[in-house]
């Protein structure tokens, strides 16, 4: 858990897991007043009902992360954050970060880059609390290309 003051606000911090496994950049003047970053790698076991629904095969662990404000309520946004996670399998599938929508109790894919020199990928965000992931895309997923 972390907390960003009025001056680190202004000039935006990224928080990195001691492994280095999830980032959370949060950009200058992305919230409006001194919040509380808290994130955590969560264990498979808590998210069995969320895996049943997986699209695809799992590529990261899951982590969660939420923007609090000072009286412990939800943070607000005023600009996206950026997340990144890091990718635990060598297989040569596409893989995309989505976030689990309880809600709608789907994983919904967020728009990401991969950096695989670092094994990352990287995906902006508009919400101040979610569980990500990676995930392949199945193995049948076919691409079309022109040949150089």
């Amino acid at each position: 858990m972390l907390r960003l003051d009025e001056v680190t606000i202004a000039k935006g911090y990224t928080f990195v897991s001691p492994d280095k496994d999830f980032k959370v950049g949060v950009r200058n003047k992305a919230v409006t007043e001194p919040v509380t970053v808290r994130f955590k790698k969560i264990p498979d076991s808590y998210m069995l009902t969320p895996l049943e629904y997986a699209p695809g095969e799992k590529a990261s662990d899951i982590w969660e992360f939420d923007i609090l404000a000072d009286d412990g309520s939800v943070g607000t946004l005023a600009r996206p954050i950026y997340v990144a996670l890091g990718i635990t399998n060598d297989k040569m599938n596409r893989k995309v970060m989505y976030y689990w929508d309880k809600g709608q109790t789907a994983w919904r894919a967020l728009p990401s880059s991969i950096d695989l020199e670092n094994k990352l990928i990287r995906a902006i965000i508009y919400l101040p609390y979610a569980r990500l992931a990676i995930f392949d895309e199945p193995d049948a997923t076919v691409y079309e290309a022109k040949a150089s």
